[in-house]
């Protein structure tokens, strides 16, 4: 399994092994009520499951299903969250063997087609062990087409660390960076378009 929620690792499943991935986020985000126009809060969901499955060696296969419930009808002005209610599918592969180079290099490509967006999604996967501890980095670019006719460059650098108590117990933390490049450019630019960075557990 992935060990963060953000950065991936170079690591594949051994052909004809499958695995599956449950992922639950809520945030809490600001709007605005339609019966009085007064702010409101609003706890926002994405869901996804992931199924993986590995096709060769150093090869794997991923499908997902994402659901993004909507805001009720009595708020509005609620930023949009990150993914989309549809399906992704997604290749990840990497050159050699863990260790076999100085650093493990990988490559993933993803297209995404949801309720708002066909998505094209490319990271080059970089990862080096020392002992238990293990260090990640994803090079993560996005090219976002939005139905209603205007498209999106997006960035997500990513940064992240684990470290192997037991060989099912690992902690770690990371960073993550986005920011978005829409056609047309807005003026002026929208502070929700970035650079925001995460960096925590």
């Amino acid at each position: 399994p992935r060990p963060l929620p953000f950065t991936y690792n170079t690591e594949t499943l051994a052909p004809g092994s499958v695995e599956i991935e449950q992922y639950a986020d809520w945030t809490y985000v600001k709007g605005i009520s339609t019966s009085d126009g007064s702010p409101t809060g609003y706890g926002a969901t994405q869901l996804q499951t992931e199924f993986e499955y590995g096709l060769a060696e150093r090869l794997e296969l991923g499908i997902y299903f994402t659901y993004v419930p909507t805001p009720a009808s009595t708020i509005t002005g609620v930023a949009s969250q990150t993914e989309g209610t549809g399906l992704k599918q997604r290749l990840r592969y990497t050159f050699a063997d863990p260790g076999a180079w100085p650093v493990d290099v990988g490559l993933y490509g993803e297209v995404v087609e949801t309720d708002r967006e066909i998505e094209f999604e490319a990271k080059v996967l970089l990862q080096r062990r020392f002992g238990a501890l293990r260090l990640m980095t994803n090079l993560w670019g996005e090219y976002e087409l939005y139905y209603q006719g205007n498209k999106d460059i997006v960035l997500n650098p990513t940064l992240g660390a684990t470290y192997e108590i037991t060989p099912t117990v690992h902690v770690g933390a990371e960073s993550w960076t986005r920011i978005e490049f829409p056609n047309p450019a807005p003026h002026p630019r929208p502070y929700g378009l970035g650079p925001v960075v995460y960096v925590g557990p």
